[in-house]
């Protein structure tokens, strides 16, 4: 009964209310901050020391040699944060630079997002995917799946750009 009675006292409803405002408040800030992208100042400008492979990959198994070195959380998430750094504004053009960064067309054309046409490798299940997305997620408000929209939009074109660079040194 005395805690029935203490719910009736005005000042308690006004001191309740009160901090219910205060932590409605906090929450709407934290999540605010949750939302905004990271300052470029955080991320690291730096390559990853010990990266068992040089970019942009140019062999399949540079590929698998980089995957197995992105088991490591700690080393994909530090690649992530350099990979973040890349310029671009706009969604398309960030996924672009980093993709271009980190893969040669002729590797690029060996794989399609989901891997089930002519014989493409799948580049969904890659750590090097969720590299991309981390990178991409430091700095804009993207979802993954607009990510990876473009990352099939780049992959679809990368057997073009390999002929193009191919013919283009067969000239010269």
């Amino acid at each position: 009964m005395a805690t029935s009675d203490a719910l009736q006292r005005p000042d308690y409803s006004a001191k309740m209310l009160n901090l219910l405002l205060q932590v409605k408040y906090q929450n709407d800030e934290i999540l605010s901050l949750l939302k905004t992208p990271l300052s470029t100042s955080l991320l690291t400008r730096k390559l990853p020391e010990d990266i068992p492979v040089s970019f942009p990959i140019r062999s399949i198994h540079d590929i698998f040699t980089l995957e197995e070195y992105l088991k490591n959380n700690e080393k994909a998430a530090e690649l992530a944060s350099y990979c973040a750094t890349f310029g671009g504004k706009e969604l398309v053009s960030k996924v672009n630079i980093i993709l271009k960064y980190m893969l040669s067309n002729e590797v690029a054309a060996e794989f399609s997002f989901l891997g089930t046409r002519n014989g493409k490798r799948p580049f969904f299940n890659l750590a090097l995917r969720s590299v991309i997305i981390s990178a991409i997620s430091f700095t804009l408000d993207a979802n993954v799946t607009d990510i990876d929209n473009c990352i099939k939009v780049w992959l679809k074109h990368a057997p073009r750009r390999f002929m193009a660079a191919e013919s283009k040194s067969e000239t010269i």
